[in-house]
């Protein structure tokens, strides 16, 4: 079974797996979070986050979501994987986690591989960002 890893600043992480728990109940259970808060060291967060790999990593696979590209916890992530050996293969990441995302994630977790849900992931997340006014035509 894939696992899963959100990564943001502050409690958004935590936030998105409970307001995922409302709509999918236990089904988060396989879902981590890590938080960067004000005042952390950036040597923390990296520990917190290859501790948190190596121990939820998975043959089947280990997908990771961060809030923004180019941010502490996604340079932090990136080195972390960049330190893995090819014992940790089954890897993806993507920045620009929203609750839209995850929620796709999460229906289809009991039926798609990790490759399959990067390629939903790709296909289905340039159309989560919507103009409301466009598509309303308001």
């Amino acid at each position: 079974m894939v696992k899963y890893v959100i990564i943001t600043h502050g409690p958004l992480a935590e936030a998105f797996k409970e307001t995922l728990r409302m709509f999918f109940g236990n089904d988060v259970e396989n879902i981590f979070t890590i938080g960067l808060y004000p005042n952390e060291a950036i040597d923390s967060l990296k520990n917190s986050i290859a501790s948190l790999i190596k121990k939820q990593y998975t043959k089947d696979g280990l997908l990771i979501f961060l809030d923004i590209y180019g941010g502490s916890p996604f340079n932090m992530t990136a080195c972390v994987l960049n330190e893995l050996s090819d014992d940790y293969s089954c890897i993806e990441c993507f920045s620009g986690v929203n609750l839209a995302i995850l929620m796709e994630v999460i229906a289809n977790s009991n039926s798609l591989s990790l490759k399959e849900m990067c390629e939903l992931i790709e296909h289905k997340g340039p159309a989560s960002i919507i103009n409301v006014r466009k598509a309303l035509e308001l």
